[in-house]
């Protein structure tokens, strides 16, 4: 299940699955850190006081991306794309 889970991994019927599914977007998020760090390490310091507030900004915005995503439409491969676009808007 790991290996399907992390963001470049991901199928539509994998990201069909998360969506529907919030243990799946926990499961998610534990296999993908480096996702959202990546993005916020752009506005903040990892040992920052500000990095949990960004990190968890982050986790959010992930969500609202997973949840808005049309994998059918757009392909799975894009999904990162869409997502960092979103969290970095946030």
């Amino acid at each position: 299940m790991s290996k399907e889970m992390k963001i470049k991994n991901l199928t539509p019927d994998t990201i069909k699955r998360i969506q529907t599914n919030p243990k799946l977007f926990n499961i998610f998020l534990e296999e993908n850190p480096g996702f959202i760090e990546k993005i916020i390490l752009k506005f903040t310091r990892h040992d920052s006081a500000d990095f949990d507030d960004y990190y968890q900004i982050g986790c959010v915005a992930l969500w609202r991306a997973l949840d808005k995503f049309n994998a059918e439409r757009m392909g799975a491969s894009t999904f990162s794309t869409y997502a960092h676009h979103v969290i970095f808007n946030d």
